[in-house]
């Protein structure tokens, strides 16, 4: 950004709103560890967060219940961290890619995250496939929480944090079975998938049911042309299926026999992930 804050005036405090300290004892609406600069911070970060489109200064203001300067200084200050972005051009803000490193970071110090790592890497690296992990987290989105490629000079990439349809690619074949909802609202989820090739509703769920009967599931280039992928569901103890993996390939790039051993060598990682969270 051009703007830069003074070196001055705190991210935390408006050039009309008098420094705000809270000492031990002083405010008992807030714990004596409380520092408004942070709190503000994390609610402008959490807001962006919440949004699918870039946001406007007014916006994250209302959102976040800060006064406009103040509101403007975390943004210049998160931006000059990498945390936020402006979108050239407009007078909106999202999400920094170094917010997609620090997810990432915490992201691999999860348990099942953890110690899945290896044995995908084992896997991408046998078949030169993209093996991803993925986390249902509501009843739209999955979001990536782990990937692991081969090593050959092309490969299939993503960022990690990156949120997908639920129901798009051979995940979306696992969750829609296991994630039953309404005929509509089903078909309401389907139809939002940018399919880039034709797939009707009737197909894709026979396809789901399929696949539970099968083990594993698979989308040959109906959510991207270019690409073949396989999912594999990750049960819980308790039988539900939050996580799921799966293997990305460019179309062509193996036949079928070799679909299902890479399917068959991803259950098996998905039951060393359930006896972790036991």
């Amino acid at each position: 950004m051009s703007e830069k804050s003074t070196p001055a005036q705190h991210p935390s405090q408006s050039s009309s709103e008098p420094s705000r300290r809270v000492r031990r004892g002083t405010d008992p609406a807030l714990p004596s560890y409380h520092v408004g600069g942070a709190a503000g911070a994390a609610a402008v970060l959490q807001a962006l967060g919440r949004t699918r489109q870039p946001a406007r200064l007014t916006q994250l203001a209302r959102d976040t219940g800060l006064n406009m300067s103040t509101c403007l200084n975390i943004l210049r200050t998160l931006d000059d961290c990498g945390l936020v972005a402006t979108v050239p051009g407009t007078k909106t803000y999202t999400l920094g890619l170094g917010v997609v490193a620090l997810a990432g970071a915490a992201l691999a110090r999860q348990g099942p995250v953890a110690m899945a790592r290896p044995l995908m890497q084992s896997v991408a690296s046998k078949y030169n496939v993209t093996v991803n992990l993925w986390r249902r987290i509501n009843a739209e989105e999955s979001m990536l929480l782990a990937l692991t490629t081969g090593d050959a000079a092309w490969r299939i990439q993503a960022d990690i944090g990156t949120c997908s349809p639920l129901l798009s690619g051979a995940v979306g074949r696992l969750m829609v079975m296991y994630h039953p909802q309404p005929l509509e609202q089903l078909k309401e989820q389907f139809n939002k998938v940018r399919w880039h090739s034709s797939l009707s509703f009737e197909q894709f769920m026979a396809e789901a049911a399929e696949s539970q009967r099968r083990g594993w599931s698979c989308d040959d280039g109906h959510y991207n042309t270019a690409m073949l992928s396989l999912g594999v569901p990750c049960f819980d103890n308790a039988g539900r299926v939050d996580l799921a993996l799966s293997a990305a390939m460019f179309a062509g790039q193996h036949d079928a026999a070799t679909h299902a051993e890479i399917a068959r060598a991803m259950m098996g990682i998905a039951e060393a992930i359930r006896e972790s969270i036991t």
